[in-house]
């Protein structure tokens, strides 16, 4: 009599061993991949996607005329240590209905394997290299244009033109100011030769004029402007998608208020 409870508690653990190693053997494996980078939203009559390129660790020196402490305050306030601080790099495609223009073209894969993922992103949302119409420039850090050659040198967006800031062009397409600036630099003036190399010989790549004096003015009364009236901005080294809006703070400046996820207005 003793020994049946002793028994029937063997065959029970027996089960159990074996039910356990069936839901062992059958868990679905790790899949090891993250969901396509990129996020649609409607203004007004266009249709704006941002596109991830993908993210790039930065060092906190890189921000200027700031002191130390506020910096750290900042880190600390984002739950962040530093030195290096994760940053986004993301580019937007705007549908108007009648032209697709993009506005920067990512980093390529010069500056590591987390990013250059523009191309990739912009197919997962439905559209395709060739579609591009424009691509806007806001500056020509490597960043900003590597993503608009191949590794080969060919364009990316075979039927696109590019524009981007005349002072812009005048300084990074210098050969001349290249090959006076510090050996360290170089590269990045060779990148931004590399990106407009094929637009220019095809004769698509434009400029504008910009007044970086008028555009410290513009900034700042624009910033006013998206924190008075809640509009909606975006920015290419944000965290993805980079969309939202700034507030005001009581003791000065700015906050950054990401836009919450949601389902494209119909």
């Amino acid at each position: 009599m003793i020994h049946k409870p002793l028994a029937l508690a063997r065959r029970l653990l027996a089960g159990l061993c074996i039910v356990v190693a069936g839901f062992a053997s059958a868990a679905a494996p790790q899949q090891q991949t993250q969901v396509p980078g990129y996020y649609r939203l409607q203004v007004g009559a266009f249709e704006v996607t941002a596109l991830y390129d993908g993210a790039i660790d930065l060092d906190e020196k890189l921000l200027k005329n700031v002191q130390k402490r506020d910096v750290q305050r900042l880190l600390a306030r984002q739950f962040l240590q530093g030195p290096k601080v994760q940053t986004a790099v993301n580019a937007y495609l705007v549908n108007t209905g009648s032209k697709l223009v993009l506005v920067d073209a990512g980093a390529a894969k010069l500056f590591g394997p987390g990013l250059g993922n523009i191309v990739a992103n912009l197919e997962a949302a439905g559209y395709k290299p060739e579609q591009v119409d424009t691509v806007l420039v806001t500056h020509l850090h490597g960043d900003h244009v590597n993503g608009l050659v191949t590794p080969e040198g060919k364009a990316v967006f075979a039927n696109a033109e590019i524009w981007s800031a005349k002072a812009d062009n005048d300084f990074w397409l210098s050969e001349t100011i290249a090959a006076q600036a510090p050996a360290e630099a170089q590269g990045f003036f060779k990148m931004a030769r590399d990106a407009a190399a094929p637009y220019r010989a095809a004769g698509r790549w434009q400029t504008f004029d910009s007044d970086p004096k008028q555009a410290v003015v513009a900034r700042k009364r624009i910033f006013a402007q998206a924190a008075r009236e809640k509009l909606m901005i975006a920015g290419m080294h944000l965290p993805f998608p980079g969309i939202g809006h700034v507030r005001r703070e009581a003791k000065g400046g700015y906050a950054w208020v990401p836009a919450e996820f949601a389902p494209l207005a119909k």
